[in-house]
């Protein structure tokens, strides 16, 4: 009983232990002359905007667009997987905790069919968790940023935009040196 409910609070408790990671934003870029580019937000300075198709951080040969060319720019958080892995544990810790509490209500006659029922209750709760977690991230969280019609369109721009470059969310995270 003492051990699956200190297992219960670790896997329930292993999102909150990890340290915090910049978001991020996946984004969809439309220009006005028609052309449709797509990748990760990187960085956005007073001329251009700053985007990667890998993942990789810093992004080895980031491509660039000028902010006067920008039209709208859709951006949506890249949270999938990290709600995919939440929901397996989450859901493999509570089916595994129900199970071994049917199964000491009710053990079986040896403890080879013991463990097996243990493990295939809590990979089936993981992988229930897995498709909940993943659904639930799946519901927009668009947003479309579009320039400014009066006034500097590249100013609109870089103020709406500054807060999902992975670059400036670095910056926040990182602690002041001493």
């Amino acid at each position: 009983m003492k051990i699956s409910l200190l297992a219960l609070l670790f896997f329930t408790s292993f999102p909150a232990l990890a340290q915090p990671t910049p978001t991020r934003y996946r984004i969809k870029i439309v220009t006005f002359n028609g052309e449709r580019l797509r990748g990760t937000l990187y960085a956005v300075d007073e001329a251009r905007l700053q985007f990667s198709n890998e993942d990789s951080f810093p992004p080895l040969d980031p491509e660039s667009v000028p902010l006067e060319s920008i039209r709208k720019v859709l951006v949506y958080p890249n949270r999938r997987r990290e709600a995919a892995w939440q929901g397996a544990a989450v859901g493999g810790a509570l089916l595994g905790f129900v199970t071994l509490r049917s199964l000491q209500k009710h053990p079986p006659r040896s403890s080879v069919v013991f463990g097996l029922n243990l493990a295939l209750g809590t990979g089936a709760g993981a992988l229930f968790g897995n498709f909940v977690g993943s659904g639930i991230s799946r519901r927009p969280h668009n947003r479309v940023i579009r320039p400014a019609r009066q006034g500097d369109a590249s100013a609109s721009l870089l103020a709406q935009l500054r807060p999902f470059c992975i670059r400036n969310q670095d910056e926040y995270f990182t602690p002041p040196p001493q």
